[in-house]
């Protein structure tokens, strides 16, 4: 990872010496769980203007995975705001495979989808190993409003030798920006905008809700004018949406 970052335009991130996240857009913060740190990283990527997604490298023993599901938990339950790729060594077959991973089981509870298994469902015509011991212990799952997985496959063989002993898997995705909760590909969507709108909205028992203001300065000379009180002005300039 570090080697391909190196020669070319792409960000690169290194938790430490075991797991890291590299993207082509930029990554705009970081998160590790405080309780295991070598076992996870959250990259939070800009993939547009208005538009994030978690990309979280991972590797267990097993019983870490408990601190790393409880740290990310807001994040798990956001994701119809910011869609995740959670993904990396498992050390463990999924239990849709007939393995004992507590991640697959807590993932796939949690609304997430086994990428792999959404192309390739039978597990005996298609084991899908990621590893040169013949299991697949390495998964990429995945949540998000609009997120989809239009193909993953696993690839075991290269020309001058495969470079590890744990395999690549390669997935394809399409957003759905009008999918996302509040934003979209160039600005927010019709959703985003009503939640804003609603949530902007000024108090009704505010103060200055209860006053009758005159919009036409000709309107209130006349009723000055007919209970012989003064006029008070309140005016401003510039864009409507912000005061100069």
């Amino acid at each position: 990872g570090y080697y391909f970052a190196t020669t070319v335009d792409w960000d690169y991130l290194n938790q430490g010496s075991n797991i890291s996240v590299l993207s082509r857009f930029p990554i705009k913060s970081i998160d590790v769980p405080k309780n295991s740190p070598f076992m996870n990283v959250s990259a939070r990527i800009g993939i547009s203007q208005t538009q994030d997604i978690y990309a979280m490298s991972n590797w267990y023993g097993m019983n870490n995975f408990p601190d790393v599901a409880s740290y990310h938990s807001a994040k798990f339950a956001e994701t119809d705001r910011i869609p995740i790729l959670f993904a990396g060594d498992f050390n463990a077959v999924p239990h849709t495979d007939g393995g004992r991973s507590p991640a697959s089981r807590h993932l796939i509870e949690s609304g997430f989808v086994d990428a792999y298994r959404t192309h390739f469902p039978n597990v005996e015509a298609h084991p899908g190993p990621t590893h040169r011991g013949g299991n697949r212990i390495d998964q990429l799952y995945f949540k998000g409003n609009g997120l989809k997985n239009i193909g993953t496959r696993v690839i075991a063989k290269w020309p001058s030798r495969f470079p590890s002993d744990h395999f690549l898997i390669v997935a394809n995705f399409e957003l759905d920006y009008t999918s996302i909760e509040g934003a979209g590909p160039h600005g927010l969507s019709e959703t985003g905008f009503n939640r804003l709108h609603s949530e902007l909205q000024p108090d009704d028992s505010a103060p200055w809700r209860a006053i009758p203001w005159k919009t036409s300065l000709l309107d209130a000379q006349a009723e000055s004018a007919a209970n012989d009180k003064p006029i008070f002005i309140w005016a401003m300039d510039g864009h409507p949406l912000r005061c100069t």
